[in-house]
């Protein structure tokens, strides 16, 4: 483990906690995973710069129409380069009484679940030897206060070194009686 990453770690544990396990996020696997909405972006302002240049032929185009399109399509183009650059500032923990998400990038946050809140274990291995481990599926909305768009999200590990022991070490946690 990096000193940086268990600097991290030591300053979010609790009085009596115990860490089990550690490891940086994986920058290339969360990147990977946003590359479908890169390619969407790519079809969006592809679109929308096809319509503008139509647009433009037939008069003057409307800045409050042109401009949000082309901003939501350059940021789904980037979002796996926002993901890259937000992993590596990530830190991954298992402690005795809970699984934590670190996050140093902007905006900072610390995520902690304790057993109550595992909702699956799924481990995924892949041909190199790292691998997923999620622990909670949230239904979010993808539009705020919205109950047609919505979405399942997986919360767990990714690209992580043995996954197999670590989720080994999570349905420990999950089984483990609880203590004060």
């Amino acid at each position: 483990m990096r000193d940086d990453t268990a600097a991290r770690v030591t300053a979010a544990l609790r009085p009596g906690e115990r860490l089990v396990w550690a490891a940086a996020a994986n920058p290339l696997r969360m990147a990977r995973r946003r590359l479908p909405f890169a390619a969407f972006g790519l079809v969006v302002l592809v679109f929308f710069a096809a319509w503008m240049n139509a647009a433009a032929a037939a008069g003057p185009l409307n800045p409050f129409v042109a401009l949000p399109s082309i901003l939501a399509g350059l940021a789904l183009l980037l979002w796996p380069a926002i993901a890259y650059l937000r992993a590596g500032r990530t830190t991954y923990a298992l402690t005795d009484k809970r699984a934590l998400i670190l996050c140093d990038a902007w905006p900072a946050r610390m995520r902690g679940y304790g057993p109550d809140d595992f909702t699956t274990l799924e481990v995924k291995i892949r041909r190199s030897g790292l691998g997923d481990v999620v622990f909670r599926k949230e239904d979010k909305a993808m539009i705020p206060h919205s109950n047609s768009q919505r979405n399942m999200v997986s919360i767990g590990f990714f690209g992580i070194a043995e996954p197999e022991r670590v989720a080994a070490e999570v349905r420990r946690l999950a089984e483990a009686p609880v203590s004060n």
